[in-house]
């Protein structure tokens, strides 16, 4: 097993946003990533409470198997990183030799902490 966690609120050439609040809640974001068997796409479920995410999963949209097999690592794997932690402070980086597939994640992740930004 590979997980390669950063924890820190950006990703490469975004400046940290760190202690920021976050509306509680559910959030919903669905990503479309690229893959050599061709376009992929997942759902990221979150729910943040005092701007944390207590809960998270994710629903694989795919026909590809390759990317099934990967997706359903992925969700094994990062749910129990993901869970517990502050919003602004998740960055993923690989997970089980995939990339794509946590640049996704992460996208999902940057959009919905957009979302639940607090004015």
């Amino acid at each position: 097993m590979l997980v390669m966690v950063v924890f820190g609120g950006c990703g490469e050439g975004e400046e940290p946003v760190f202690n920021l609040d976050y509306e509680d809640g559910e959030y919903v974001e669905t990503v479309f990533y690229y893959t050599p068997e061709g376009s992929d796409q997942m759902t990221v479920y979150i729910t943040l409470k005092n701007n944390e995410v207590k809960d998270f999963d994710l629903e694989p949209i795919t026909k590809s198997k390759t990317s099934k097999q990967y997706q359903k690592l992925f969700l094994e794997q990062i749910e129990d990183v993901v869970v517990g932690q502050r919003i602004d402070e998740i960055y993923i980086n690989v997970v089980n030799g995939s990339s794509l597939l946590a640049d996704a994640f992460q996208s999902a992740i940057w959009n919905i902490r957009d979302d639940a930004k607090t004015a």
